[in-house]
């Protein structure tokens, strides 16, 4: 078993390793576990999608789709701003909008 953690703490590193040490699951496993301290995860920006653009194309969505997703995602930003403005719970909101809470739930 293999578990790869990044912990930039020292103190905290310890501790998880120390734990570790002392599990029975670990002393009885037959494939040692390990762990790596990761620090050099490469995290730059690889990809910026311009003002305007469709980041549902990038992703590979038809045409046709991924404007139908932008113009949903659009709407479900205004909903939720709406909401915040009106401060709104989302028990009231979902009687004004006639829909489930769980769904207004969604659009938060």
């Amino acid at each position: 078993m293999l578990v790869e953690i990044d912990i930039q703490n020292d103190e905290l590193l310890e501790t998880i390793n120390s734990s570790i040490i002392n599990t029975d699951w670990v002393r009885n496993d037959p494939y040692p576990l390990k762990l790596l301290v990761l620090s050099e995860i490469d995290t730059s920006i690889t990809h910026i999608t311009p003002k305007g653009g469709n980041i549902f194309e990038e992703l590979g969505f038809e045409p046709r789709e991924a404007a139908k997703l932008k113009i949903k995602s659009q709407l479900m930003c205004q909903i939720s701003e709406w909401i915040k403005d009106k401060e709104l719970k989302q028990d009231e909101a979902s009687n004004i909008l006639q829909v489930t809470r769980p769904r207004i739930s969604d659009v938060m």
